[in-house]
């Protein structure tokens, strides 16, 4: 989603808007994001969650809470959780 390759990952603590990702990328990842989870993802996000890997970590806990992404899990946040770079960057396996 961020126009780079497998082999070109970026660093997933460092703040996206220090990657050059400005709001209107980020509305448009969140847009894909919910309509290939399923679910609304809040572009607002990416402002509590500014690294990638705060924002996935947030994203699978609340997921795993049954909650929406975004922090309306059972308690309003997610437990932090541990997202591989190749997830994190939506890189899937094949088979």
């Amino acid at each position: 989603m961020l126009g780079r390759g497998a082999d070109d990952l970026p660093d997933l603590d460092r703040n996206l808007f220090d990657m050059d990702v400005d709001s209107l990328i980020l509305i448009d990842i969140t847009a894909r994001l919910g309509t290939e989870l399923g679910r609304p993802v809040p572009s607002s996000s990416f402002i509590e969650y500014p690294t990638i890997r705060a924002f996935t970590d947030h994203l699978v806990g609340s997921w795993h809470e049954g909650g929406e992404p975004g922090g309306y899990g059972a308690e309003g946040t997610a437990a932090p959780r541990r997202t591989s770079r190749r997830a994190a960057a939506g890189v899937r396996r094949r088979g």
